[in-house]
């Protein structure tokens, strides 16, 4: 009952007003104390201690205001000091002949001190009397020793270390916290409008762009690393991947007996398909070889072109929104290539992997296409027509769901915000130009 009296007062994070309703409580007469008190005290009347806490709820004010410096809500601090206050009234004895308040006092500053050790910084404060002294005392001598300045020679370090029973390198250790005060990350950028600090820590991840065409040379590598050991007849592939694309190589000598051949043999098999595989790839590389460069890029998609064998691309990379898992960027990518500024092919990269079926997309909840799943996560259109209708959803819709089945045949649905696409999309053309 006594706490909820109290901090019925405290509903407004209005320090005038709070102030104003405190100055409303008279100040009690020393005779009017010691009644209240000993009407408290040996009857426990809850009603006299709470004109007794209410009466001095000012001194906590004007107490807590002598911490503000420390950073912390002052709202916060007097809400502490009242708890003080408090615990100062319930253990106060009338009969040591002092008043409250040269009692309440004590109380007062200790639990605001608590609080101040607890909250100051993420870095717990040791609570020895040696280290709570030197946190509320440092800034106090280091003026009084260094007036405007900062830095602290070794005998000034020496004398602080002696003024407060602790050891020099406790003292260089305290200057250090406080000159490293925490900083929150949601804390915003002045100047910025609502830039956050946390919008501005570089993130040592790669972005989407650099991870999808990692992704895109990876599989063009795999690609042409097949298509070179479909080259191989039976046996040398089979010699070759036994060899050298598994994880714990079979031998020669096993080899040899399967084969009904020699060692030397399987070792001669081995070198020529790795020759063979070797050649084709230097052979084709003119193939996939290309410099990309980003033309433009913007928060929601890329815009890059590329040369290949005389032909010109073009490539959209937009970043669609997810819904629902709590990450600003979702885990999709749609990706336009437009080929020799004629026609378009489209793909969408997905986070998570599927199993062989087809992914139905749904634009805007209207008309479903069905796109089949290459390497797990990118979905290829089948066709031109379906290119082109693709496109044109994209453009008109605002979101996009995207069902499918993973390999143990559990359902895997998503959807996505499609943020800028139309936007993306003509300023792809107006780049590469040509097209629809």
């Amino acid at each position: 009952m006594l706490t909820a009296s109290v901090f019925s007062y405290m509903g407004s994070d209005d320090l005038v007003s709070y102030v104003a309703q405190v100055r409303t409580f008279p100040i009690l007469s020393e005779e009017e104390e010691r009644r209240l008190a000993e009407n408290w005290y040996r009857r426990g009347s809850v009603a006299d201690a709470h004109r007794l806490v209410t009466s001095h709820l000012r001194l906590v004010v004007k107490i807590a205001m002598g911490f503000k410096s420390y950073g912390l809500p002052i709202m916060e601090l007097i809400m502490e000091g009242n708890i003080g206050l408090m615990q100062a009234v319930k253990r106060f004895n009338p009969d040591l002949g002092f008043r409250l308040a040269t009692y309440a006092v004590w109380w007062i500053k200790a639990s605001i001190k608590d609080y101040i050790l607890r909250s100051w910084s993420c870095i717990r404060v040791r609570r020895r009397q040696a280290q709570k002294k030197l946190f509320f005392s440092l800034r106090k001598i280091k003026k009084r020793l260094l007036g405007c300045g900062t830095s602290m020679t070794k005998q000034e370090i020496k004398a602080i270390a002696e003024e407060c029973a602790t050891s020099e390198e406790e003292v260089e250790r305290m200057d250090r916290f406080f000159a490293n005060r925490d900083v929150s990350l949601n804390e915003q950028v002045q100047g910025e409008g609502s830039v956050e600090l946390q919008d501005l820590v570089p993130s040592l991840l790669p972005s989407q762009e650099v991870m999808y065409l990692a992704d895109e040379e990876s599989a063009i590598k795999k690609s042409m690393f097949d298509s070179a050991l479909s080259t191989l007849d039976d046996r040398h592939r089979d010699i070759f991947t036994r060899r050298r694309l598994q994880e714990r190589p079979d031998t020669l000598e096993k080899l040899s007996e399967e084969y009904g051949v020699s060692k030397e043999r399987v070792r001669q098999i081995e070198l020529q398909a790795l020759c063979k595989i070797k050649s084709f790839i230097e052979a084709n590389r003119v193939n996939v070889g290309c410099n990309v460069y980003l033309v433009e890029k913007n928060r929601d998609w890329s815009i890059y072109t590329a040369v290949q064998e005389g032909q010109r691309f073009c490539y959209l990379l937009s970043f669609p929104v997810k819904h629902g898992d709590g990450e600003p960027r979702g885990d999709a990518a749609i990706m336009v290539t437009r080929v020799s500024d004629v026609f378009d092919e489209v793909s969408v990269t997905f986070g998570i992997k599927y199993g062989n079926k087809p992914v139905v997309l749904t634009v805007d909840q209207k008309k479903s296409y069905s796109v089949s799943i290459i390497d797990d996560q990118v979905a290829w259109a089948e066709n031109a027509d379906i290119d082109s209708a693709l496109i044109d959803a994209f453009k008109r819709g605002l979101s996009m769901s995207a069902v499918g089945y993973a390999e143990d045949g559990r359902k895997i649905e998503s959807v996505y915000s499609l943020r800028g696409f139309s936007k993306s999309y003509e300023r792809m053309k107006k780049v590469c130009g040509g097209g629809n």
